[in-house]
């Protein structure tokens, strides 16, 4: 099992600014809002066994702490 995140653009809508934020870039914002999406993932198959999607702002490990079960 490992757990990868990455950052995906969604629609330039005024909700989705709100809600998931721009991230800095080198002339002030980017171009469109981005969500961070978290993934357990199995390594040998590939299938996604969990995921969560949150703003922009919320780091991995914080994600990662709500997303895996507590051992």
């Amino acid at each position: 099992m490992a757990v990868d995140g990455t950052c995906m653009d969604v629609a330039d809508e005024a909700v989705n600014a709100r809600h998931f934020g721009y991230p800095a870039a080198s002339r002030g914002q980017s171009a469109f809002p981005q969500a961070r999406v978290l993934g357990l993932v199995e390594c040998g198959t590939h299938a996604v066994v969990a995921a969560a999607i949150a703003p922009y702002g919320r780091s991995e490990v914080a994600m990662a702490a709500e997303l895996l079960p507590p051992s």
